[in-house]
């Protein structure tokens, strides 16, 4: 099940308000939250599914899964490591859930309860997840693909690639196949640009202070008239 043009308006209109909320609030003001179904399409069942999920440029955390399960009530585990799907590499895996869970039946999602911790995801990378049933009857349903790490299912931020199948824990690896069920994630809002620094108040220019007058210089006397002279 591919995205339709309204899923991708929706989430890229749920962003924008997130970088808005973020610009006026801080970065940790919101996150956009998003989902992303595969195919339901799955008859062959087995015990689990080894599979990818790929980001682009945005960094997301992954909050809980569901998947395509009979309607059985068995013990569900989930797994995750970061990098590409793979059958080796057992002992990097690190297991995130582990619970009884009673399937919904098969073309229904069964939805797993939410990660203790959300799984981080960092942009341009791959993170593995192992879904899988512990003990008979085996439950987990998948469908046939085309090529190990194909994509069969995006959304603008991440991709779902095909993967495993495999009887608990890591044998009888069968592939290519594809995972059935939903991602449900977080992308952070983006972090809003920093505001230039303010500049300094402009200064008045200070007054001149005023000229003193000139120095006026006194105006000499006029001479004295020669003195008048008596008759002899």
């Amino acid at each position: 099940l591919l995205p339709t043009p309204v899923m991708r308006k929706n989430l890229l209109k749920d962003l924008a308000i997130c970088a808005f909320l973020a610009l006026a609030n801080g970065p940790s003001a919101c996150e956009a939250t998003a989902q992303l179904s595969t195919n339901f399409a799955g008859t062959s069942i087995m015990e689990g599914d080894i599979w990818t999920i790929t980001t682009g440029a945005d960094g997301v955390s992954i909050e809980q899964l569901a998947i395509h399960m009979d309607s059985n009530t068995i013990n569900i585990e989930v797994y995750s490591r970061p990098g590409e799907a793979h059958t080796e590499y057992e002992a990097s895996y690190q297991k995130v859930f582990d619970e009884m869970v009673t399937g919904q039946g098969q073309g229904v999602a069964t939805v797993l309860s939410p990660f203790g911790s959300p799984i981080d995801i960092p942009p341009n990378s791959s993170h593995t997840f192992y879904t899988t049933g512990t003990d008979d009857p085996l439950s987990i349903y998948y469908t046939d693909g085309s090529s190990v790490l194909s994509t069969f299912a995006s959304d603008p931020y991440i991709d779902v690639k095909e993967g495993y199948s495999v009887r608990f824990p890591f044998n009888v690896p069968r592939s290519p196949t594809q995972w059935n069920g939903v991602v449900y994630y977080s992308v952070a809002a983006p972090a809003p640009s920093p505001s230039p620094p303010s500049l300094p108040p402009t200064l008045s220019p200070i007054a001149a202070p005023p000229s003193p007058p000139p120095t006026l210089s006194p105006i000499a006397a006029p001479p004295s008239p020669p003195p008048t002279l008596s008759p002899i």
